[in-house]
């Protein structure tokens, strides 16, 4: 099992999603916690080798910690998920091909089982995001 972190970033009641590169779904941005890191330092890596962003750290909040299996490995991951604040305008890069600010609107085989099943549903309950996936 290896474990993830992702960040939660909402503008306008619209959730920051990335679409990896080889990849057809859309999650939100985040990766891998490399050993010796902390979550919230690997978070801050990855937004900003991913997007070009900083984390506003003051405001981050952990909105909880769910289990599932990827949807392109089948093996199972742990996700710790934040919701907060970033420092810059998303721009695409290193494995990153596009962002979008997701309204709830788009097909489920779109959205990967962690996302469907665990982190929307939390956003709703914790924040009262009121999206939902088509």
């Amino acid at each position: 099992m290896f474990h993830r972190v992702g960040m939660a970033v909402f503008n306008e009641e619209k959730l920051l999603m990335v679409r990896k590169k080889g990849s057809t779904h859309w999650q939100i941005p985040g990766g891998h916690i490399e050993e010796g890191e902390t979550p919230i330092e690997a978070l801050t890596r990855e937004l900003r080798d991913e997007l070009q962003v900083a984390v506003d750290e003051q405001g981050l909040r952990e909105v909880g910690e769910f289990r599932d299996r990827a949807y392109d490995s089948d093996e199972e991951f742990r996700l710790t998920l934040y919701a907060g604040d970033i420092v810059g305008a998303p721009t695409p890069s290193s494995e990153i091909r596009e962002y979008i600010w997701f309204d709830g609107h788009l097909r489920n085989g779109d959205l990967p089982p962690m996302f469907v099943n665990h982190v929307q549903p939390a956003l709703r309950e914790a924040l009262g995001w009121q999206g939902a996936a088509q």
